[in-house]
């Protein structure tokens, strides 16, 4: 199984750097793995979730299809 890449590593996806949420690829699954990672107390909170709706637009906006080494 290949380690998953950070989706920062796919070609027009998500240009956007998150402060409250890791996002990872794993080309081998076709799979976007979403990670919480708040800062302070490990807690839900507003900033998190403005990310997480930006996350999801983004998901939304290229109709959920990923390029990733010039392939779909």
């Amino acid at each position: 199984m290949n380690a998953p890449v950070e989706l920062k590593a796919i070609e027009g996806m998500f240009k956007r750097h998150y402060k409250q949420i890791e996002v990872r690829f794993d080309p081998e699954h076709a799979v976007a793995w979403t990670y919480m990672k708040p800062s302070g107390a490990p807690c839900f909170n507003l900033d998190m979730l403005e990310e997480l709706r930006a996350h999801d637009s983004a998901i939304e906006s290229c109709g959920g299809r990923v390029l990733y080494k010039g392939d779909l």
